[in-house]
């Protein structure tokens, strides 16, 4: 990696781009020319990409600049490395996420404390002046010492189906509902919490439209209502008309 940024950064030179490295494939691209919007790769897995390539106006200047990174990795010595120990050759840059910053962080934010792997997650939470950390190795537990509001992110099972990976998906929901979702409930049932408040609800928000399920201590009360597993509640169908059966 650090032979291809040597070797690549002559290409940024003049182009109003800057490239900063935050560790092993992680890279980004600051610009005052912002660049198209395009999906993440984990969306893309399996799929010809040329339906998710911007061909705007806009588009043209990032295109031959992207194109030259394309020859330059071609027949780079580290990707002749790469193919000579049977591994996948790095053949191009794909831009997306992109987005800019505001001059101001806001005023308030709705959660004291935010769990998640997610890089942009952390950077906004950290900007913002929330306590932000990586998911713990043994999940997220109603008993830690912050109180208030918390906010937990996980893309795994997003990036699964995307992938349309059903085992990993199958996975990764059942690692959310063993190490967040279970502990979470359990907290809200005995009204507890973290340090010396209690739990009065939980959201799960699918990131679909309609697809927030609030539960709150009443809620629970409802006993005529049946059971669902974790996963019928994260297939939620378009337009609002509830889980998918």
């Amino acid at each position: 990696e650090e032979a291809l940024a040597r070797d690549l950064d002559p290409l940024f030179t003049g182009r109003d781009v800057a490239v900063e490295r935050r560790g092993p494939g992680r890279w980004y691209l600051a610009s005052h020319r912002p660049a198209p919007e395009r999906p993440s790769p984990s969306r893309l897995l399996g799929r010809f990409v040329d339906p998710y390539t911007p061909r705007h106006r806009a588009a043209v200047a990032w295109d031959a600049l992207l194109g030259e990174l394309e020859m330059a990795l071609h027949d780079h010595p580290v990707n002749r490395r790469r193919e000579a120990r049977g591994q996948d050759p790095v053949n191009a840059f794909w831009v997306w996420g992109c987005g800019q910053l505001p001059a101001e962080p806001p005023d308030l934010m709705p959660w004291e404390r935010l769990y998640t792997d997610a890089p942009a997650w952390l950077g906004l939470a950290r900007w913002a002046g929330v306590e932000a950390a990586p998911m713990p190795a043994s999940g997220v537990r109603p008993d830690g010492p912050h109180a208030g509001a918390v906010l937990v992110v996980d893309h795994e099972p997003r990036d699964a189906l995307a992938a349309a990976d059903g085992a990993r998906w199958l996975q990764a929901v059942e690692r959310l509902e063993r190490e967040i979702a279970a502990p979470a409930l359990e907290a809200l049932r005995s009204g507890t919490g973290s340090g010396a408040g209690r739990w009065d609800a939980l959201e799960l928000d699918t990131g679909g439209e309609a697809a927030v399920v609030r539960l709150t201590r009443r809620s629970l009360r409802r006993f005529w209502r049946r059971r669902r597993r974790m996963e019928r509640w994260l297939l939620v169908a378009e337009g609002g008309r509830g889980p998918l059966h």
